[in-house]
């Protein structure tokens, strides 16, 4: 199934190489200069934990990056994905930290799911997805006056300093939150 996404959904050419340890194809797009991908499926978030560093090691930093495709631009836009099979909720701090991890390649983790959810999935997370910045649909985010809010609470100011205008507007009301701002910072 996964396969049949990549390629027809995205427009990405497989790739079968028997010198691969771990995965038995990988992705690219169709002038092969842009994008790679490759992908494990983990029957648990466990498993993924224990195993994705070593499969990235051996096959995208040894194989891919310093043998097939040493020297090319391309090397540096590697897109693991990670799918794992879990009915339990997992930490979201850990696959942040999976996928904060930027040495060797990008890291994207993927709960498993039918067809149109691994599309959606993906649609929010791949730089080749017409829904790539469109942060809105991912049910982790939070709206623009959430993080207005959260800034300037983490301004030190008080909401009820500013009117709902000026929250939302920082940009235009930069100098009157610089000077509350000042002023928080002054009775402390």
């Amino acid at each position: 199934m996964l396969e049949n996404i990549l390629i027809n959904y995205y427009d990405l050419i497989k790739h079968e190489n028997d010198s691969l340890e771990y995965f038995n194809c990988y992705f690219t797009d169709l002038e092969e200069k842009k994008y790679l991908f490759v992908y494990s499926i983990f029957n648990s978030f466990k498993e993924l934990e224990e195993n994705w560093e070593d499969y990235q090691n051996e096959d995208i930093a040894l194989y891919l990056q310093n043998e097939l495709y040493k020297g090319m631009d391309l090397r540096w836009d590697i897109y693991y994905l990670l799918f794992y099979k879990s009915q339990s909720e997992i930490d979201q701090s850990k696959i942040y930290d999976i996928e904060r991890n930027k040495y060797i390649c990008r890291k994207l983790v993927i709960p498993m799911g039918n067809e149109e959810e691994i599309i959606n999935n993906l649609n929010l997370k791949l730089p080749i997805s017409k829904n790539f910045y469109n942060l809105s649909q991912s049910t982790k985010s939070f709206s623009e006056k959430d993080f207005y809010e959260k800034l300037i609470k983490k301004m030190g100011i008080r909401n009820s300093k500013l009117s709902e205008n000026e929250i939302f507007n920082p940009l235009e009301n930069k100098d009157k939150i610089r000077r509350l701002a000042d002023e928080e910072s002054d009775n402390l």
